[in-house]
């Protein structure tokens, strides 16, 4: 047991120090300058102090409010499963289980300041109690959440983010306030007054568009760290109750869902969820170019991973 726990620190520290690449990465492309200025290593450091700051805030306070029409699951035999999986997985406390009413076979975990969370979808519950998913595989998808808590990969969602959002934030705000600013330009009466706040305005809407566009590419760094949680949450749910069974699970799920968003009505409602791209699996075919800014591994990929490990 004691090899095991010194197995997990170890590579808990490995992820973090990889996380703390990729935020140093985003944040070196944003702002190459400080390598070379007075003080540079200790101003590093403080962005990556702010980016703990902000991730904590999402993660433990702006992501709960988002997420707050999630209601308390009360179904029995989910409360036990999530009791017998958290001790195995050498938890003090399980995550509460919380709900929302969509037929998309899903699960998120999610914080709060009063605690770990993990929400499901009313999908993923009738799938089990109609004997879609066996109970072994609904366990195993609610272990793959268990294993986001206990690296607490949402805080370091949050962190590798921070930056890149912050910028996307920026440029955003200085392409609406350009566009209201031309648009003033457009009405006013004085001639010379009026080209001249269209072109400031233009020019600001252009600055702004292009910081969200060198935001969003750099985002794809962002990016492949979250699909690399994700291999590891499906390790952790392989660890838990099998790689095979965790392999099936998602097989089944890309399958069901695959029926769901066949609804077109009903997929116009699983994309307006909050944080829809953080939701466990994302039933789409997806190009090359979309798979880079895709938070979750194609599933044959995940399955794949997951068949090898089998097999070692």
């Amino acid at each position: 047991m004691e090899a095991l726990k010194k197995e997990w620190v170890k590579r808990e520290v490995k992820n973090w120090l990889y996380a703390l690449g990729i935020f140093l990465i985003i944040t070196l492309i944003f702002a190459p300058h400080i390598l070379f200025a007075p003080g540079g290593f200790a101003a590093i450091w403080s962005l990556v102090l702010f980016g703990l700051i902000a991730a904590a805030f999402t993660a433990y306070i702006l992501t709960p409010i988002v997420m707050r029409f999630l209601r308390p699951l009360k179904d029995e035999k989910f409360l036990s499963m999530i009791e017998e999986l958290s001790k195995e997985a050498g938890m003090k406390k399980p995550p509460k289980l919380t709900i929302t009413e969509t037929p998309e076979i899903n699960a998120v975990a999610y914080n709060s300041i009063f605690g770990k969370r993990i929400g499901v979808t009313r999908g993923l519950v009738e799938a089990y109690h109609n004997k879609k998913l066996d109970a072994k595989e609904a366990e195993a998808v609610l272990a793959h959440e268990l294993g986001h808590h206990k690296s607490l990969d949402t805080l370091k969602n949050s962190f590798v983010f921070s930056f890149v959002s912050l910028v996307e934030a920026i440029g955003y705000l200085i392409m609406v306030m350009g566009v209201g600013l031309a648009r003033v330009g457009g009405e006013a009466i004085e001639p010379a007054t009026g080209l001249l706040s269209m072109l400031i305005g233009g020019f600001m809407a252009l600055f702004g568009f292009i910081f969200r566009m060198i935001a969003k590419l750099v985002s794809a760094l962002a990016y492949h760290f979250s699909r690399v949680q994700e291999y590891r949450a499906d390790a952790f749910g392989a660890e838990l109750r099998g790689p095979e069974t965790m392999a099936n699970a998602l097989r089944k799920i890309e399958e069901l869902n695959n029926e769901v968003v066949s609804n077109q009505l009903t997929a116009k409602k699983v994309a307006a969820l909050p944080y829809a791209s953080r939701w466990q699996v994302k039933p789409a075919k997806l190009s090359w170019i979309d798979r880079l800014f895709s938070t979750h591994p194609p599933t044959e990929k995940r399955i794949e991973a997951l068949l090898s490990r089998g097999r070692r």
